[in-house]
């Protein structure tokens, strides 16, 4: 079992499986511990499909990288600082769920998401720049901070949505 928190980069040499430890640099499979990197897609053969279930540490997704979501995949993101950074890359959320579990995790860049969960023990802090776009749900039992890092924006893109408020009491949004 791994001890430290590895570095994993996807190369996607073989095919489109997160599973599969030879399209990851070093070879291996990424554990909850992993830190991933997934590179511009032009650089690797094929795009990485998440498992059902995934759990790591932090993932980035570098410029022009691609990440694919299976429907109802569930992505837990056990991270703090540098917990989501999207670089300028896409995320293919499907109809996917991300959960957010520590007390200090950090989104920066654009994203697109589908359902995102902060349970009661976890904190989502929203870097400066940063954009949430929302197509599914929020379910904010923790602490949601979308102002405390400056300028963010939050985008509610779907279908009869409810707008979720984060910590009115000392927080609002900077732009919705």
């Amino acid at each position: 079992a791994e001890s430290v928190l590895a570095a994993y980069t996807w190369t996607g040499s073989l095919s489109t499986s997160w599973s599969d430890p030879d399209n990851w640099d070093p070879i291996g499979t990424p554990s909850s511990l992993a830190r991933i990197i997934i590179p511009d897609a032009l650089t690797t053969n094929y795009e990485p499909t998440l498992l059902a279930s995934t759990e790591v540490q932090t993932l980035k997704i570098e410029e022009g990288g691609v990440l694919n979501s299976v429907a109802s995949e569930q992505l837990v993101i056990n991270g703090s600082d540098g917990a989501w950074n999207n670089e300028g890359g896409t995320f293919n959320s499907n109809n996917s769920t991300l959960i957010f579990s520590n007390l200090n995790a950090t989104v920066s860049g654009t994203t697109d998401f589908f359902n995102v969960t902060i349970p009661d023990t976890a904190v989502l802090l929203l870097t400066s720049g940063s954009t949430m776009r929302i197509a599914g749900a929020i379910i904010n039992n923790g602490t949601w901070q979308t102002v405390a890092g400056g300028s963010t924006t939050v985008e509610y893109n779907g279908g009869d949505q409810i707008i979720v408020a984060p910590n009115t009491a000392t927080n609002g949004y900077y732009n919705l």
